[in-house]
């Protein structure tokens, strides 16, 4: 692509195409292969890379620095907390969505996390024919915790539309 874009910058340079032809063709605006032009007529062994290629951007969160922090010194934290954790005291500053990223691609879950939540993290892992010990370990800690799933029992549907039950809690005998 990068031999590309040399050769058909230089027919432009040279005269023989034009400037939107060689737009055209790279799919870039007139500007930019004015750019291009400028910078091969100044150097012509110019590569026409960007400048940046193969560096880390400088506001990337590095996730693995992330787990370990939560494994070593954050365990049993709640994602929010370790949020406010990792601004404090290390200095990183994270949306709670990384780090709610962070936890899923290591299929971890939070301590206040919902139900549905841990079914799903679960139903995934029994999905996985390859089990790793760490996925085994949280398993058989999603399996083994009490789990009511009776919270709060929801009434049963009504049987006719329409159909309203009224109830009264008070201690009093009204009738």
């Amino acid at each position: 692509m990068d031999r590309y874009r040399i050769e058909t910058v230089q027919e432009a340079v040279s005269g023989r195409q034009s400037v939107q032809w060689a737009a055209a063709k790279l799919r870039k605006s007139e500007r930019t292969i004015k750019r291009y032009t400028a910078r091969l007529r100044k150097n012509p062994d110019d590569d026409l890379i960007h400048k940046n290629r193969g560096r880390k951007p400088v506001n990337r969160t590095d996730h693995e620095m992330i787990w370990n922090l939560y494994r070593t010194k954050y365990y049993g934290c709640n994602i929010l907390f370790f949020c406010e954790k990792l601004g404090t005291y290390e200095g990183i500053k994270v949306s709670e969505g990384t780090v709610r990223t962070v936890f899923r691609e290591h299929d971890e879950f939070s301590v206040s996390a919902w139900h549905r939540t841990r079914d799903t993290l679960k139903k995934r892992l029994r999905e996985l024919k390859k089990v790793l010990t760490v996925q085994k370990e949280t398993l058989v800690q999603l399996e083994t915790e009490p789990y009511i799933r009776t919270t709060h029992p929801t009434q049963p549907r009504s049987k006719y539309s329409g159909e309203e039950l009224q109830m009264d809690a008070c201690g009093h005998l009204w009738f």
